[in-house]
């Protein structure tokens, strides 16, 4: 996600890029947040290594909930709020940017769960309806 941000406002490979630059702080957030939210979503993949996230109860573990929710919070506080972009070198981002980071940081939900399927013993691969 840094390189894509970087790349689509403009810079190309041989041109200096400071990291006191808005461009480059903007592109460091996005993939901080990314990272963030990526790694809440797969806390939720790993509640299981066979079963699908979409077949255990949601609300089962109100701790790692509660954890998620506190975490994605206070990665929101740091992008969004300004009193913390001049101490963490973070910048407020755009509906786009959050919405590119939200598509991002939840595919790997898509991936595990193919992964899931593909390591069922084939006899149950072959009765399971998704």
């Amino acid at each position: 996600v840094f390189m894509w941000n970087i790349w689509n406002n403009g810079w190309r490979f041989g041109q200096s890029l400071s990291t006191d630059s808005a461009l480059y702080i903007e592109s460091a957030t996005m993939a901080f947040v990314t990272l963030t939210l990526l790694q809440m979503a797969h806390a939720f993949n790993s509640r299981s290594s066979e079963v699908s996230i979409f077949r255990i109860k949601f609300f089962e573990n109100m701790y790692l909930i509660a954890a998620v929710l506190a975490s994605t919070l206070a990665t929101v506080a740091v992008v969004q709020i300004p009193f913390f972009h001049k101490y963490l070198k973070t910048t407020s981002l755009t509906l786009k940017e959050w919405l590119v980071i939200l598509a991002l940081s939840i595919s790997v939900i898509a991936f595990e769960e193919i992964r899931k399927i593909l390591n069922r013993p084939k006899t149950v691969r072959h009765t399971v309806k998704i």
